[in-house]
């Protein structure tokens, strides 16, 4: 089996939940979730962030609930009951009880070939200050320790096959930490729900998807590095729009992420197939820029857009470098188009 079924069914069931979406960024979410374990899609209320988990969620694994877990991120509704705290720490306590079963089942060796995902719908900026930065300190030493409300022992190794994924109603343009950007992408969600949303009827999972997915997901610069040389052995430099921008950048004091470079390789590694079929293009040179418009969109320009906005000949000589190969990455330097 093909990793292009599983894109192609995400995409179809998206559609059949009512979204109205573009497939390039179904398969950049796809590709993000591969490179990273932990994905926080940022964007408007009610465009469909919840629901294309879902549909994530049924594809790799049929949505079951002993893989996978759609909890309520933030208690926003504590504030109606006249004891703020005491509600929102039951919340807390419940959520991470959720978690801790996702973990254990997670790390059982029978079910190692399993795709295990957590989402937390509708978290406040104070998850992402907090909640988020501390797992990812965690899965970057492969080590858990504590989780809210709860504290391990001793240490438990973090199971690869456990994915986290957050949805926030709102922008996360000009935020960064160097913790979350190492094991999380941070997106900005542009779909829009249709009047034709028929939500809990979302069927089809593709057959082996989850072992297949597990089996493509690259992680450590060194194995994308071996893969993009197999792929693209005749194909001068292909980060070289990532080195340009960041003389731009740096000559407006402006520096790039310092996980930016490795996280860039490892994305564009997981822009393939096992086989070196493109996710974004069949043809390679399209494939490479359609990856590479994906990380500069999300992973350049995101931390720093307020300030390159600002800066109208830095604004130029960008758009200037990325011309029409990478059209998300200008659209996004131009805010009368995002």
């Amino acid at each position: 089996m093909d990793e292009r079924k599983i894109t192609a069914k995400l995409i179809d069931l998206t559609t059949k939940s009512g979204i109205q979406a573009d497939p390039v960024e179904l398969v950049g979410l796809y590709v993000a979730l591969k490179a990273k374990p932990m994905l926080i899609l940022t964007g408007q209320a009610n465009s469909g962030k919840t629901l294309v988990v879902e549909s994530l969620m049924q594809v790799l694994n049929g949505g079951n609930p002993r893989q996978c877990q759609m909890l309520t991120g933030h208690a926003w509704w504590a504030g109606r009951t006249g004891n703020t705290a005491l509600f929102s720490e039951a919340q807390t306590r419940l959520t991470t009880g959720k978690i801790m079963a996702l973990i254990d089942e997670a790390r059982k060796p029978e079910n190692a070939d399993r795709v295990f995902l957590a989402c937390l719908t509708r978290i406040s900026l104070a998850e992402v200050a907090v909640f988020f930065p501390e797992m990812a300190f965690q899965i970057r030493n492969e080590r858990l320790m504590r989780l809210p409300s709860f504290h391990y022992t001793e240490p438990i190794p973090f199971p690869s096959n456990l994915f986290f994924i957050g949805t926030i109603d709102t922008s996360l343009d000009n935020w960064t930490n160097d913790d979350l950007d190492a094991v999380t992408t941070l997106m900005d969600w542009r779909g829009a729900l249709t009047a034709a949303q028929i939500r809990g009827s979302v069927v089809g999972t593709v057959p082996g998807s989850e072992n297949l997915f597990l089996r493509s997901c690259i992680r450590s610069e060194e194995a994308a590095c071996a893969k993009l040389s197999s792929i693209l052995g005749d194909t001068k430099q292909p980060l070289r729009p990532l080195f340009e921008m960041a003389e731009l950048l740096g000559n407006y004091a402006l520096v790039m992420p310092p996980s930016l470079i490795n996280s860039a390789t490892v994305y564009l590694a997981n822009a393939w197939t096992a086989n070196g079929h493109g996710l974004f293009a069949e043809d390679n040179p399209e494939n490479l820029a359609g990856a590479l418009d994906f990380v500069i969109a999300h992973g350049v320009l995101r931390p720093h857009i307020g300030q390159i906005r600002q800066a109208a000949p830095l604004t130029q000589k960008l758009q200037a470098l990325l011309d029409r190969a990478m059209p998300r990455s200008v659209n996004m330097l131009n805010p009368a188009l995002t």
